[in-house]
């Protein structure tokens, strides 16, 4: 059954946090979130750079070591959890035996601390006593310590460099923005002659010259309102196709390294930002620059009217303008939250159908529903969040305006009974004054829009700026690496500069036609062997040579081209057998492939058909 009281309806402020990429990086993620506290502002993806963390995790003297080289000195402690108030915050907190996460603060019933795989969470006595170890580490600046902002970012402004065609239809789409302004800065007139001339003297062929004329620009409106939605569909599309194929061709050249780290529901989550940040785009923002000027237009045109209403609607939207930006920053930090629990959901869910075969050997059903529906609850709670600012923001908003409208046209009255205003003259004012609001409060909105993207922007970050391996223009001829030796001499590797050796001062010497197995108990670095020899891990120290090659980042595209590797996590991709052979090669070798199949065993010549059939199985 599903646990409805789980479900969170109201919840404390919210504080921020910084969330761990890859999936063995808590401990990165926590020493950033103090650094950062303490004015040494670095993201995870500098921090990265300083200190590899391997896919195996780092420990506590790792944490240490990383923070001396921040200036940090530190204090590791053991106590109970009835001492935690005694702490020195922000604190590291060793959690679960397997996972750090940052105390923020102790609160009289609950303790908040900062998960980097989740957010913000508060906790019970209780429920924090049954994941807390007992050891915490204090961390403060020490003499040498200086504030420093360390953040590498990308911008709007270097994906819309690159894209073709674009400039052009920008500009098209702000004049054709700028036309429809017109157009609508002229209608609040036409109400105003409606009524104060035509209502009032009667005169029935005034109005129907006024209505045949704004009907005629009305028609004209409606035209360039069509030719603008068919150019900004075209930027939209132009510009999702072109930013996709920039980046998924990045994505695909990255080291084998940056997919190992990540669950495949986030990278994909990730790649996803790219929707987010071309809707945004694409969407209103550039009318919400011609709104910009069009308002200052108008604003005028309210100041022609009336002083003191035009300034309590200026006044009005100050105050919006305040609430809203005051609002943005809880906003961001669930908005983050909830994209984190999102993606974790997704790759549950991913994990669970790839892995169906074995969850129904081993009866597990109950377990993966049960861990799915803990990840759909805590992102639901997550999205409850947004909702419940988003009420607020909105019952705020609506007394604001409400209360305007209200004032506004009881001072208008007064004006009409004054003779200084006519009911016309009002009635455009009020339309006047709705324009300008709902231009202004567009360009506060888009502003909001805007920073918000920078969460997006910061997810893409992780793909796009990491270094891609080393593509090479050198080509090796064939028989350089052919029909040779293979030599390791002196090889070393270890994950980082804290982790100890798996493989040290190996060498060995295969002839060129000979064999040789790779034998030893499980971790002892066998696997990783391969991968040094095939270039899709470099060595920490030493040289693996092919032929007169050493296998490096100058050569590792034309090595990688002349090895055939299988390995036990290899995976099929969508099409026939034969595809999967020869890699869906356009001019495949028929002969050689049914030979590979044959040697393989997986092809049956019983008869031609059986063969033909054999090599047109789809195996996705």
């Amino acid at each position: 059954m599903i646990k409805l009281n789980q479900i969170r309806f109201w919840s404390s402020n919210n504080l921020p946090v910084i969330l761990q990429t890859e999936m063995a990086e808590c401990g990165l993620a926590c020493l950033a979130s103090i650094a950062s506290f303490h004015g040494y502002q670095i993201d995870l993806l500098s921090l990265r750079r300083k200190f590899s963390v391997p896919l195996t995790g780092i420990n506590l003297n790792d944490i240490t070591n990383y923070a001396k080289e921040l200036n940090l000195s530190y204090r590791a402690i053991r106590l109970d959890i009835d001492e935690i108030e005694q702490l020195t915050l922000p604190c590291l907190l060793h959690w679960g035996l397997n996972h750090f996460v940052v105390l923020k603060k102790v609160l009289s019933k609950k303790i908040v601390i900062m998960d980097p795989s989740i957010g913000i969470r508060y906790l019970s006595f209780d429920d924090f006593s049954d994941y807390f170890t007992g050891i915490a580490v204090e961390f403060w600046p020490n003499n040498d310590f200086k504030k420093n902002i360390l953040k590498e970012r990308i911008n709007v402004s270097k994906f819309i460099r690159n894209i073709s065609g674009v400039k052009k239809s920008i500009i098209k789409i702000l004049l054709l923005a700028f036309a429809l302004e017109f157009f609508a800065l002229i209608s609040p007139y036409y109400m105003q002659l409606i009524i104060d001339h035509g209502v009032v003297s009667e005169d029935k062929n005034l109005i129907l010259l006024l209505s045949f004329r704004f009907g005629i620009l009305l028609i004209f409106e409606q035209v360039i309102t069509i030719v603008q939605s068919l150019l900004t569909t075209y930027i939209s599309t132009n510009l999702n196709i072109q930013w996709k194929s920039n980046v998924f061709t990045h994505l695909i050249n990255l080291p084998i390294d940056f997919f190992r780290k990540r669950h495949l529901g986030d990278i994909i989550s990730r790649f996803s930002s790219i929707d987010s940040i071309q809707n945004t785009l694409t969407s209103s923002f550039f009318i919400s620059i011609c709104n910009s000027f069009v308002s200052v237009i108008t604003i005028f045109i309210m100041l022609m009217y009336n002083f003191k209403l035009t300034l309590i609607s200026i006044i009005t939207l100050l105050i919006y303008m305040v609430i809203r930006i005051a609002w943005y920053f809880p906003l961001r930090e669930i908005s983050k939250e909830n994209i984190a629990h999102s993606a974790k959901l997704s790759s549950n869910f991913m994990e669970t159908i790839r892995g169906i075969k074995t969850i129904k050997i081993f009866g597990k059903e109950s377990y993966r529903y049960n861990s799915w529906l803990s990840l759909s609850i805590d992102t639901l709670n997550s999205s409850l969040k947004t909702q419940r600012l988003s009420l607020l923001f909105s019952f705020v908003n609506k007394i604001l305006f409400g209360i305007q409208n209200v004032l506004i046209v009881y001072l208008g009255t007064l004006l009409i009974f004054d003779n200084v205003f006519t009911i016309g003259i009002l009635m455009s004012f009020l339309a006047y004054k709705s324009q300008f609001e709902s231009r202004v409060l567009s360009l506060i909105d888009q502003f909001i829009s805007l920073k918000m993207l920078g969460i997006h922007l910061e997810r893409l970050s992780d793909i796009v700026l990491t270094e891609t391996e080393f593509n090479s223009d050198l080509s090796l001829k064939e028989k350089e690496i052919s029909s040779s030796n293979v030599k390791v001499k002196n090889l070393c590797f270890k994950y980082n500069d804290n982790s100890p050796y798996l493989i040290k001062d190996l060498s060995f010497n295969i002839p060129a036609g000979g064999s040789a197995a790779i034998i030893g108990a499980s971790g002892c670095g066998k696997s990783t062997l391969l991968n040094l020899m095939m270039g899709s891990i470099l060595p920490t120290e030493g040289k693996v040579i092919i032929g007169n090659v050493a296998v490096n980042e100058s050569h590792i595209k034309s090595i990688r081209d002349s090895i055939g590797y299988v390995a036990q996590d290899d995976a099929l991709f969508s099409g026939s057998i034969m595809d999967n052979i020869t890699f869906f090669d356009e001019k495949p070798d028929i002969e050689k492939s049914v030979n590979c199949a044959k040697i393989a065993a997986i092809h049956d010549d019983k008869s031609s058909r059986e063969i033909n059939c054999k090599l047109v199985t789809i195996t996705s």
